[in-house]
């Protein structure tokens, strides 16, 4: 198995790390060191951060086309008000709710202008606070 990541955004891991990898047989401790390898990529990785103008173009995407609202966020919004009237209103569940949109409309703002992965190079956590920024857009929605 080879660790030696050298792709752009990644922090190399250093040859002391690696050569103590190898020398371990496979089993727990092996998975283990293996696992936090990973993580520290993992953190590591610049693709995975929340990127401001990022966010807000697809903010602003989600928000202004008809589509999305239609097929997407009007349904988002009527299950958000039943479960408001039950009594049953959590806010991390809404967010969740609203990642649906997020991702709707990553993958049509990826339609019509990108050429890249299917969400458009818009990352995870861009899109998670997207989700909350339109639940706060909409809350009034809800609560009406």
């Amino acid at each position: 198995m080879k660790f030696g990541i050298k792709s752009a955004g990644y922090k190399a891991i250093t040859t002391g790390a690696l050569a103590k990898l190898r020398r371990l047989k496979k089993g727990g401790t092996f998975n283990l060191i293996q696992h936090q390898v990973r993580a520290q990529i993992k953190r590591v990785n610049p693709a995975s951060e929340y990127n401001h103008h990022d966010a807000r173009e697809l903010y602003l995407y989600a928000i202004n086309d008809g589509r999305i609202y239609k097929q997407t966020t009007l349904p988002v919004i009527a299950m958000l008000k039943k479960y408001l009237k039950r009594g049953k209103w959590d806010k991390a569940k809404a967010v969740v709710a609203f990642g649906y949109v997020a991702d709707a409309a990553a993958k049509k703002y990826n339609k019509e202008f990108g050429s890249g992965p299917s969400f458009g190079g818009f990352t995870a956590a861009t899109r998670r606070g997207v989700a909350a920024s339109l639940l706060d857009h909409y809350i009034e929605a809800i609560q009406a």
